[in-house]
């Protein structure tokens, strides 16, 4: 026998055991018809190695009960027979101890049918078959585990792909369509500001069309990177559409709106150069950002949708009357240019809270 089973049949060990003993177990084992006798001398290291698969050993008692409790632990699928001779005191109850799972005296194992042969081999095919389901089920469940952390891993990168704008990284139209009137409903309910920023680029389609569209995500890019450093965390920035962006600002009044607005203007100014994308030529059209500014407290809008619609209009009006400009919304429709020089915000990045 090698270590390793080339078949399914059963196999029964016995490690020194005399000539009459082994006549006894051969005729057991031939009786049975699917179950195989492996021949042991010494119990050793290569022996125990030959031994490794069998699924009961018959272990004589002068072999010693405290090899016999170390062997058991060492082949934990199999069941140990203890076999003595008559005369013995005491053996049975002390194998049972050391972990035999049967105990038998050597002239009843020769004269009796082969029922213990039968329950021993049972028993350790039984716990053969229980450690490898076990094995197959933690294997399973370890595949499982695998397959469900891939497809968090997936869902995760999917719901982002759902919620973003690929390009530039911002939130995409359907994120502000659901957080829109959340943040507005709990400004309301909290007699909180809000204020939305509709930002458009100016001449980008000239800016576009002459540098390219490689330039044109540089720019936006740009773009995306500046609104959100300029940006509380609090704050939602979104891709609106093409060159358009939207940032809802909570707690944030309409004057402090405005100033996060010109830092906006200012520094895309600076980003248009630094990528390449300034005038070649006097009169070339230069790409900047155009904003209108609406909020809640000053604004009055009915809802999110009419807050949005209010910096859009603002926007336009900004558009209209030269771009580059910011424009804040006022009820009459008389939208009032942010001034150029507003001051300092009055806490860093944007927005002041209450």
């Amino acid at each position: 026998m090698t270590n390793g089973r080339s078949d399914s049949a059963c196999v029964l060990a016995a490690v020194g055991c005399p000539p009459a003993l082994l006549h006894a177990l051969n005729r057991a084992v031939k009786a049975r018809g699917d179950a195989r006798l492996v021949v042991l001398d010494a119990w050793d290291a290569a022996s125990a190695a030959l031994a490794a698969e069998a699924d009961a050993v018959i272990w004589p008692l002068e072999l010693g009960l405290d090899r016999m409790h170390e062997a058991a632990l060492a082949m934990p699928d199999a069941s140990f027979v203890v076999v003595a001779q008559r005369g013995a005191d005491g053996w049975m109850r002390q194998a049972l101890q050391r972990g035999a799972t049967d105990a038998l005296y050597a002239a009843d194992l020769v004269s009796a049918d082969s029922a213990w042969l039968d329950r021993a081999l049972a028993l350790g095919e039984a716990r053969r078959t229980h450690r490898r389901t076990l094995v197959e089920v933690r294997t399973t469940a370890s595949q499982l585990k695998a397959r469900c952390d891939r497809l968090e891993s997936d869902l995760t990168r999917l719901e982002a792909m759902a919620w973003s704008d690929p390009l530039t990284g911002l939130a995409n139209r359907r994120q502000l369509q659901q957080r829109l009137p959340q943040l507005f409903a709990e400004a309301v309910r909290y007699s909180k500001d809000l204020a939305c920023l509709m930002i458009d680029l100016d001449h980008f389609k000239e800016v576009n069309d002459r540098h390219g569209h490689a330039k044109g995500d540089d720019i936006l890019g740009a773009a995306a990177r500046l609104i959100s450093a300029r940006i509380r965390t609090s704050d939602i920035a979104v891709r609106y559409g093409g060159d358009e962006f939207v940032v809802l600002m909570p707690q944030t009044s309409a004057p402090t709106a405005a100033r996060v607005a010109q830092r906006l203007v200012e520094g895309f100014d600076l980003a248009v150069d630094a990528i390449g994308c300034a005038p070649s030529a006097p009169g070339l059209p230069r790409c900047g950002m155009s904003i209108g500014v609406s909020c809640l407290k000053t604004s009055q809008p009915i809802d999110g949708d009419d807050l949005l619609s209010q910096a859009d209009s603002a926007l336009l009006a900004a558009k209209n009357s030269g771009k580059g400009r910011i424009m804040v919304w006022a009820p009459d429709g008389r939208h009032a240019e942010a001034p150029r020089d507003m001051g300092p915000e009055p806490r860093e990045g944007a927005g002041e809270q209450g």
